[in-house]
């Protein structure tokens, strides 16, 4: 072992083995996330997916405790049930109606919940073992047919810089809120086995890991040599990230959907499609890559805010291993506390834009596309047009958050989105408004959602639900 893997070794040791296993905060509670985004810029959390281990959030709360009390009070209070040895973290029970949804639409960042769905049952639990081992049970019901999945659930073994998990953990990789070109929680979670840190590591610019590898739906058409047959996919997902300088992180990211077609996969042929994608790829039929570089800087002061951008590629140009085709683009800013001004700290704001050029979630090889169980696995416009094509378009968000008093929680998001005019068929401008209220019960929280709107075929759609909470 040469000189410097043992200096690098012992530089991790000491942070490797120190403290436990580490819970993660679920990405499907709205106003707890709403919190969670605010931390983010004030806290700086450096890193740029999501969910937020529990460890990572109660060191950035140390740090705002004297600078915004209110948000230090509320979210130490919401950590509590996810640092308790034993018994449930969330549940949530909810009633909807809706009409002129079209077949097979899909809520957006919805865990694959369509939009005509007429109840949701989700409910969490966690056990620790030990100090490093935790057990997170529970998942997600609804009236679809075949529609009770394990979302949530999850077996994790951990330390602070090291973390084991397998199960249906959902992740988010992307500093946007409302949409993520290479992974969101447009579709449901699949099984997967991962290796993560919860914690930075910051002897090396707070540097944040993942790797992991997941295991599609089987219901997905494969082409072979000419032949279509039924597969079952795995998607390798690569992640790091760094805080060069405070406030400022950055992070690259990469996946590999692969396999499938009955043929064997060794280590060797996953080692040249990684870092040879066009001789793997472009030039064989390996699998289907996408790739990511995003940055954020959280700017403090009277006003703090965030501004990030993500520059993203579904393929390789000019048969080169260093050059991106078929891009993605994608920027934000996101203002935690509003100024007295306009509309006062009360109110949070956040704009969005994505734009895409062509062949996003569609592929030669796998015929319907980057999805697991027929539901795209990144942005929430890849489902707003006709299955397999694979147009362009440009998508714009607009969301105002409010919280007027605790236990009280507000959000708007307006959507729209247009694609390009070369697709399948002529498409139209989609437009939609969701509105969410929740507020405190004697046992948990009542919720309402409302979202309507004209989608990209010029049919109005809309939904309505009540939930309850806790």
């Amino acid at each position: 072992m040469g000189p410097r893997v043992l200096c690098l070794a012992g530089l991790l040791a000491p942070g490797l083995i120190a403290q436990g296993v580490s819970a993660y905060l679920p990405l499907q509670d709205a106003e707890l996330n709403a919190q969670l985004d605010a931390l983010a810029v004030v806290g700086d959390l450096p890193t740029l997916r999501k969910p937020y281990s529990v460890q990572a959030v109660k060191a950035a709360l140390a740090a705002i405790r004297e600078r915004h009390p209110d948000l230090h009070r509320e979210l130490t209070e919401a950590l509590r049930r996810y640092e308790q040895r034993a018994g449930l973290t969330r549940v949530e029970a909810t009633l909807a109606a809706s009409g002129g949804a079209g077949d097979g639409a899909v809520i957006p960042n919805g865990g694959g919940e369509r939009m005509d769905s007429a109840y949701r049952v989700e409910a969490t639990g966690q056990a620790r073992l030990g100090d490093h081992l935790l057990l997170v049970a529970g998942g997600r019901a609804t009236d679809q047919p075949g529609k009770v999945t394990p979302a949530g659930s999850h077996l994790a073994l951990g330390w602070k810089h090291l973390q084991v998990d397998v199960g249906y953990r959902d992740r988010w990789i992307s500093p946007m809120q409302d949409s993520a070109m290479v992974l969101s929680t447009q579709a449901e979670p699949p099984l997967s086995v991962g290796v993560s840190s919860p914690m930075p590591l910051p002897q090396f610019w707070n540097l944040h890991y993942e790797v992991f590898l997941s295991r599609l739906g089987p219901l997905q058409r494969v082409q072979e040599a000419g032949e279509v047959h039924w597969g079952r996919p795995y998607l390798l997902g690569t992640h790091l990230s760094l805080e060069p300088v405070r406030g400022w992180t950055v992070s690259a990211t990469r996946m590999v959907q692969f396999g499938g077609d009955g043929q064997r996969v060794t280590p060797g042929r996953l080692w040249q499609a990684f870092f040879k994608p066009v001789q793997a790829d472009n030039l064989g039929s390996f699998g289907n890559q996408q790739m990511a570089l995003a940055s954020r800087m959280n700017v403090q002061g009277a006003t703090p805010f965030s501004l990030y951008i993500e520059y993203a590629a579904e393929d390789t140009a000019s048969l080169s291993n260093t050059r991106f085709g078929n891009l993605a683009l994608s920027a934000g800013v996101f203002i935690p506390f509003l100024p007295e001004a306009l509309l006062g700290r009360r109110w949070a704001f956040t704009y969005e834009f994505s734009e895409w050029q062509d062949v996003w979630y569609v592929h030669s090889k796998y015929l319907d596309g980057y999805t697991h169980e027929g539901v795209v696995m990144g942005h929430w416009g890849g489902e707003a047009r006709v299955k397999g094509d694979g147009v362009g378009a440009a998508a714009h968000m607009v969301k105002l958050r409010w919280r007027p008093r605790p236990g009280w929680f507000g959000e708007g998001t307006l959507r729209l989105i247009r694609n390009e005019d070369y697709g399948l068929r002529r498409y139209e401008t989609g437009r939609s408004l969701e509105v969410r209220v929740t507020g405190p019960l004697s046992l948990g929280r009542w919720g309402a959602r409302v979202l309507g709107g004209q989608d990209v075929f010029g049919q109005r759609f809309a939904r309505g639900e009540v939930s309850w909470l806790w």
